[in-house]
């Protein structure tokens, strides 16, 4: 009988079971962890998708290779194996069954080509097995096998897969709402859906793929973005020939924006300035992939971002002279107009001349303003 499993040991169980969740590949060595720490010879997962039968999951810890491929052809004399399809219907999804319990007289059948032919050569003498999914859409389980040369499973062996068996079940879960898309794709859905800041992924061809909730509700306000059938569009015709462009471009080649991607300036007509952020998405060993059809990210920035490297954008948008950019960069950075003055080789009543130019072109009459302006229109995405 084994022994209880330490806290220590649990923990580090579960955390293993949910990083498969979202890391398929990890199930094997999680596997191998599994059957040695709860005493068993072997294991089997399967998970299956209804009706088609398509395999979800499918792996075995220390199984021969040759026995792991015949596993397979065994379904049927498995489910008999079990008292059959009614008994194991009926067992508790939460509850463990060992096969010498819910079955003793299967234990050595040699009628039975699964216990005979796949069991008993290699020295498999009993199982206990933990649901992962028996509903309309998926079937599955995880099964271990103990050796003749192993001790008997006992209530001890029993209570330490029920432990088990919540977070079993709950990976099985998350690896089947992840199976129509890549667990990275999913895990950044849910990370975009929780920022403050516009966010849409988009195809070379302005198809929206996924969109934020702010950028839902942006969409649904057609101020400065809108989505016309399914494509990324803008009411204000400026805006929407660049973003055409900036996608275009992605799409065609991506070395041809710099690694901050392409900043499209928007003002509508409400008076709303917002700076529209175009990057390029590569798909690089290494990255998070966000599917085949998405080539760039567009991020739309709000207030209270971050201050600094905005001064494209308010000389575009407000017509700045060179110079005046040049003065609007430095302040809007944290300068004080004395150091302006001296960074540039100009005098300080020019720094203020240009000051005075800059607050009558943008709209405002103080240096925090400008800030705050600038702050709104900086790049959200980060080195």
């Amino acid at each position: 009988m084994s022994a209880v499993l330490s806290t220590r040991v649990f923990s580090a169980l579960v955390a293993r079971i949910y990083d498969c969740a979202v890391e398929p590949q990890h199930w094997p060595d999680t596997l191998e962890r599994l059957r040695t720490q709860l005493g068993h010879w072997n294991s089997v997962m399967a998970l299956q998708a209804l009706p088609t039968g398509r395999v979800l999951l499918g792996y075995t810890a220390n199984i021969p290779p040759a026995y792991a491929e015949q596993i397979g052809r065994y379904g049927e004399h498995i489910i008999e194996a079990w008292g059959g399809a009614r008994v194991s219907a009926a067992h508790p999804s939460s509850e463990p069954a060992v096969l010498s319990r819910l079955n003793a007289s299967s234990i050595g059948d040699q009628t039975n080509p699964y216990m005979r032919d796949w069991c008993e050569p290699q020295g498999i003498t009993d199982c206990l097995a933990l649901v992962l999914a028996r509903d309309r859409d998926a079937i599955g389980s995880v099964a271990f096998g103990r050796h003749r040369d192993q001790p008997p499973i006992g209530d001890t062996d029993v209570e330490n897969a029920r432990l088990l068996t919540p977070h079993l079940q709950r990976a099985a879960a998350i690896s089947r709402l992840l199976d129509e898309g890549s667990a990275r794709s999913m895990q950044l859905a849910l990370a975009l859906d929780r920022l403050s800041s516009p966010v849409l992924l988009v195809s070379a061809d302005a198809a929206v793929l996924h969109a934020n909730r702010p950028a839902t509700t942006l969409l649904h306000q057609r101020t400065i973005l809108a989505l016309e059938r399914g494509h990324l569009s803008s009411p204000l015709p400026a805006v929407a020939r660049a973003l055409v462009d900036a996608l275009a471009r992605c799409a065609r080649d991506e070395s041809s924006l710099d690694r901050h991607g392409m900043g499209i300036p928007a003002r509508a007509t409400d008076g709303d300035v917002r700076a529209i952020h175009v990057l390029p998405l590569a798909k690089e060993r290494g990255r998070v992939q966000l599917g085949d059809a998405a080539s760039a990210a567009v991020f739309v920035s709000m207030l209270r971002a971050e201050a600094g490297g905005a001064t494209q954008m308010l000389a575009a948008l407000y017509e700045l002279t060179p110079a005046e950019a040049k003065v609007c960069d430095l302040v809007t950075s944290g300068w004080s107009l004395k150091d302006a003055a001296a960074h540039l080789y100009i005098s300080a009543s020019t720094v203020r001349t240009h000051m005075l130019r800059i607050y009558d072109k943008v709209g405002v009459h103080r240096q925090v303003d400008l800030v705050n302006l600038a702050s709104s229109l900086s790049v959200p995405v980060g080195p």
